[in-house]
């Protein structure tokens, strides 16, 4: 019995120790394996790989090392057999507490978006945020797939979430601006894109959100500062040059617009036709405003031989190739505004004499006035002996159709000055409406070619005056 006693006590030691040894053999081993995984980082990723998947197939409950395998091959571009690895460990983490299941549901996640499978990154996202409403990885990455949709409200939803979570997180700054962006929230957008440019240095991207950001809040001056500032890049300085050539050109600024358009001719490689119309279009019209026809109508003609039916630009030749042979349709279009009404007083004295039943009578201008569209209005009087007849003339500096409201409001002009007649005169035409209102009533219309009729016979009289 003593015997047995002794045999048992020597068993148990021996099984103690032997336990003790394969621990210590196990700890070594994992070191080993630890060490292994550390320089598994310096070395190639294909030998990594391999090694890893060695270290798997000897020891499957190696999530450490599965983990890292699916890493390396993520970075490999093998973005499948990374998420079969994942999904690996994520089929463990309801019998192991130290598998963070969040953190490979975003992982997989992650990896289909890797994939463009947004459907499934979406799925997975969805799943951690099912368990964890408040998880930034989930919200972000969510926000950026409805972004990718064109989904904006739904991207705002979820980037608002990520940044209530990291209130500070600059990486969230841009794609949340360019959200607000494409929902018109152009004040957000800025606050956004600044405090970004603060955190993260130049980016050109957020210069030209910017700049059309503080353009559609007809912010021009901030506009003009991002646009000068991406003139100077390569990716968008020919959009720079066009956008500075709109807003010199809305400015009144020709010469400045000229230079603009001009600049974004010769910045732009590849430019797409509708572009290269789009810019002979306005410098046609910097040109008219700046009274220089011939140029204008260089351009026109250079935007109609690519697109005939642009706009109006077949009006506009058929229109102003006749002014260019008459100077002084030119001047009544395009001079200044003395010009201007130096011509409109000589057609003013023209038509009394030729066409008022007061004929040879004296002419006193009463009232000279220019409108806000850029029309002139003349209250003017003839007296012949005991006779007077005042007229009430409006001459439009246009070249397209008037219709009948703009001789409505001539007529209740006409009414309260108690002029006896009225005379409406423009370089285009009178709609059919606008033709029949005047029928009843004291108002007479000129047209294009009456207008150019008396241009004409006035241009012989000056000629023949200077003789």
């Amino acid at each position: 019995m003593e015997f047995l006693f002794k045999v048992f006590i020597w068993l148990a030691a021996f099984t103690a120790v032997l336990a003790i040894f394969s621990l210590i053999i196990s700890y070594r081993k994992k070191i080993k394996i630890r060490d292994k995984l550390k320089k598994i980082d310096s070395e190639s990723k294909l030998i990594a790989i391999d090694e890893l998947r060695r270290i798997i197939k000897k020891d499957s409950y190696n999530f450490q090392a599965r983990e890292k395998l699916a890493d390396f091959l993520i970075e490999n571009k093998s973005y499948l057999p990374a998420i079969k690895e994942y999904l690996v460990i994520l089929d463990h983490s309801q019998n192991n507490p130290k598998i963070d299941e969040l953190k490979y549901l975003n992982k997989i996640g992650q990896t289909f978006l890797k994939l463009q499978n947004y459907d499934e990154a979406k799925k997975y996202f969805l799943i951690v945020k099912s368990k964890d409403d408040l998880n930034f990885t989930a919200n972000i990455n969510l926000a950026e797939i409805e972004m990718s949709s064109n989904n904006y409200e739904k991207a705002e939803f979820f980037f608002n979430i990520a940044s209530q979570i990291i209130p500070n997180d600059a990486e969230i700054l841009k794609p949340f601006a360019l959200c607000n962006y494409h929902l018109n929230k152009f004040n957000h957008a800025i606050i956004k894109f600044e405090k970004y440019l603060k955190e993260k240095g130049e980016d050109s991207e957020v210069d030209y959100y910017l700049a059309y950001s503080y353009y559609n809040l007809s912010k021009f001056d901030d506009a003009i500062k991002y646009f000068n500032k991406l003139k100077k890049t390569n990716e968008y300085n020919f959009e720079a040059f066009l956008m500075l050539g709109i807003i010199h050109l809305d400015q009144d600024l020709y010469d400045l617009a000229i230079e603009d358009f001009n600049n974004a001719l010769l910045s732009g490689k590849n430019i797409e036709v509708q572009k290269i119309v789009e810019i002979n279009y306005n410098l046609a019209e910097c040109y008219l405003k700046a009274q220089n026809i011939s140029l204008a109508l260089e351009h026109w003609k250079k935007a109609a031989d690519i697109e005939p039916s642009y706009k109006d630009v077949q009006t506009k030749i058929d229109n102003y190739s006749q002014v260019a042979t008459n100077s002084l349709l030119e001047t009544y279009l395009v001079g200044s505004v003395n010009q201007f009404i130096k011509i409109c007083q000589m057609i003013v004295k023209y038509y009394i004499t030729h066409f008022s039943v007061l004929k040879g009578g004296n002419v006193n201008f009463l009232d000279v006035k220019t409108t806000p569209a850029s029309s002139l209005e003349i209250l003017s009087e003839v007296t012949s002996g005991n006779f007077i007849e005042t007229y009430f003339f409006v001459f439009m500096r246009s070249t397209t159709s008037i219709g009948d409201m703009a001789l409505r409001t001539m007529y209740n002009n006409l009414k309260e000055k108690k002029a006896d007649k009225g005379i409406c005169i423009t370089a285009g035409t009178f709609t059919d409406s606008a033709k029949e209102f005047v029928e009843s009533r004291m108002l007479k219309i000129v047209e294009r070619e009456k207008l150019m009729e008396i241009l004409n016979k006035l241009g012989q009289s000056l000629k023949s005056k200077n003789r």
